[in-house]
């Protein structure tokens, strides 16, 4: 809700987010002759019906992709890699299946004896928490990064919801019979996410990783408050999770997460091992508090970078 509706004293939301929309556009156009050094090798995952990584690779409607950004403002690309699910997808029925896949790709790169990060967007950040959970995982990830990932489910099966609405008759039009079964897969009560969000593999996938970043979309309402995955029960220090709320980000389309100019900044800062003042951070243990996660809109202030 635009409270500066009822408050003149209230910035309005678009306003808001053209100013940090300015800002981070001003801070890659700086990187582009200070470059931005990558501190390790690190996998971009695709989402769900995305298993060619598009919205990671490729610009849209004018707007350019992380792909890009890293090609202009990093001075180390090659120690970026871009997963490509096309051959195996028909293969899976969820994430876990996903999870086994990512893995073989990370030995593959050779990566099992040094560190790296991973990114996820949307399902990815399942398929990333999958391959560090499950049949002897690789156990050297620093940064994990989910980007609207349904960590809690996909609420309401909307991903199908979103298909129907384009063509009301019927989801074939938009969807193979493969994706229609991964995306009923990320339903709350599939055996998948029962299975994921155990309190056990919930708090194993939290000690694999030295940092656990979720960015969420304000405007993504496939996900909404499901990118954020549940804290309750685990034990972890204040530093381990950072949330990041980017307001006005939509799950994908010209307003999606990955095409965000904000988010780039961030995931890219995170992946040179900048820190980010605006992090939410809560733990509970030395170091950190006992605070819930909560639902407040919070701005990504890159003002104090």
């Amino acid at each position: 809700m635009n409270t500066s509706v009822n408050n003149p004293d209230v910035e309005p939301i678009e306003v808001k987010i053209k100013k940090q929309t300015d800002i981070a556009l001003a801070k890659l156009n700086f990187h582009k002759l200070n470059n931005l050094h990558l501190a390790r090798p690190v996998i971009f995952v695709p989402g769900w019906a995305d298993e060619s990584c598009g919205w990671w690779q490729n610009p849209f409607q004018g707007i350019q992709c992380v792909k890009q950004w890293i090609q202009q403002v990093v001075d180390n690309p090659d120690l970026v890699e871009f997963v490509n699910f096309g051959v195996e997808s028909p293969q899976c029925e969820s994430f876990l299946n996903f999870g086994k896949i990512l893995k073989s790709r990370i030995l593959a790169l050779n990566l099992e004896n040094q560190s790296f990060d991973l990114v996820g967007h949307s399902m990815g950040g399942l398929d990333i928490r999958a391959a560090l959970i499950f049949d002897e995982p690789v156990l050297n990830c620093i940064n994990c990064i989910t980007a609207d990932a349904p960590h809690q489910g996909d609420i309401g099966g909307k991903f199908l919801e979103l298909a129907q609405e384009r063509d009301p008759s019927k989801v074939a039009n938009y969807y193979t019979p493969y994706q229609v079964v991964q995306a009923q897969n990320m339903y709350p009560s599939s055996g998948p996410m029962q299975l994921i969000n155990s309190s056990e593999n919930r708090q194993l996938f939290l000690n694999r990783v030295s940092k656990f970043t979720q960015l969420k979309g304000t405007r993504d309402w496939m996900v909404g408050d499901s990118c954020f995955m549940d804290p309750a029960g685990l034990k972890f220090p204040k530093e381990k999770i950072q949330y990041f709320s980017a307001e006005g980000c939509e799950h994908v389309w010209t307003k999606g997460i990955t095409l965000d100019i904000r988010v780039i900044l961030t995931i890219l800062y995170t992946l040179v091992d900048f820190d980010i003042p605006g992090m939410e951070n809560q733990g509970n243990l030395p170091g950190g508090n006992d605070v819930p996660v909560d639902d407040r809109q919070i701005f990504i202030d890159l003002t104090e970078y």
